[in-house]
């Protein structure tokens, strides 16, 4: 065959021999050649594994990181009702107003009073924090938002002069 400027000149006949050739040579050795025709049983197949791959890695990164958002916010909220419990248990073993305490005390933690259900049985003071926590990656997955609470319970201990009064967390 002539060549010309270093670039060899192939007829189609050779091109089509070249790509026979390979073929045998692949199928011989067990191996496949990559360029074979659009026609096999298993085109597409790696399309299909990594597109489901995709969605489990999706998966993980939402359980991962909206996992992480939400216990984050539960410890806030339990904080918050720690507090506030223990504010409405020490503002009404002072003779102050115990839910003013409580609002005031879920304020400073970043809540407001809807957040706060606050009730007590004459010695006990049970504070509830309720928050919707809006998901990232999870709602990709179809989940747009998951409620987190919560729960704390104190009483006054007033077993003694009223100067050594505090409030106890019992739960």
């Amino acid at each position: 065959m002539p060549q010309r400027s270093g670039v060899r000149l192939v007829t189609s006949a050779a091109v089509k021999e070249m790509r026979v050739g390979r073929r045998n040579l692949f199928a011989r050795t067990g191996w496949r050649w990559l360029s074979q025709s659009s026609d096999d049983a298993e085109s597409g197949a790696v399309l299909m594994l990594v597109a489901l791959s995709l969605v489990g890695l999706l998966a993980m990164a939402a359980l991962t990181i909206d996992g992480g958002l939400l216990f984050n916010e539960k410890r806030q909220a339990q904080n918050a009702a720690d507090h506030a419990a223990l504010a409405a248990a020490w503002s009404d073993c002072h003779g102050e107003n115990a839910r003013a305490a409580a609002v005031t005390s879920i304020a400073r933690n970043g809540y407001n009073a809807s957040h706060l259900t606050l009730s007590d049985d004459g010695t006990n003071f049970a504070a509830r924090i309720e928050v919707a926590v809006a998901l990232g990656f999870a709602a990709l997955l179809g989940f747009d938002e998951v409620e987190v609470s919560g729960e704390a319970t104190a009483t006054c201990d007033d077993a003694g002069p009223p100067e050594t009064w505090t409030a106890v967390l019992m739960e």
